[in-house]
């Protein structure tokens, strides 16, 4: 493994996007582990929620066991450790943060069904 991948851990908390400009390959080992993954290859998507996206976000999101995921992207990146268990944090909250300001809300768009056509 080369040093400029070797500072990079691949952790629960590790970001897609900083995971995905490290180690391209992984982005077929994701998409394989769950469809919805495939929407890593808008590059709207790409250049703001994988930036952002921790990968146990995304093993939530994609319903995968997220020490199974974390095993596989390690061992598709050369990396030979592996995690028995992580422990699992929840991140689904039905509390805006304080900083949300609903009456500052102008326009909502549903751009999902767009996503899910494979649009951009």
């Amino acid at each position: 493994m080369n040093n400029t991948k070797s500072n990079f851990s691949i952790t629960p908390e590790a970001k897609v996007g900083y995971l995905l400009d490290k180690f391209p390959q992984l982005e077929e080992v994701l998409i394989e582990m769950a469809p919805e993954f495939k929407k890593l290859r808008n590059p709207v998507l790409r250049k703001t929620i994988a930036k952002v996206a921790s990968l146990q976000q995304i093993a939530q999101l994609g319903n995968v066991p997220l020490a199974e995921m974390i095993n596989k992207l390690r061992s598709e990146a050369g990396i030979q450790d592996e995690i028995s268990d992580v422990e699992d944090k929840s991140i689904e909250s039905t509390d805006p943060p304080d900083w949300f300001d609903k009456s500052r809300v102008v326009k909502t768009f549903d751009a999902r069904p767009m996503l899910e056509a494979g649009e951009q």
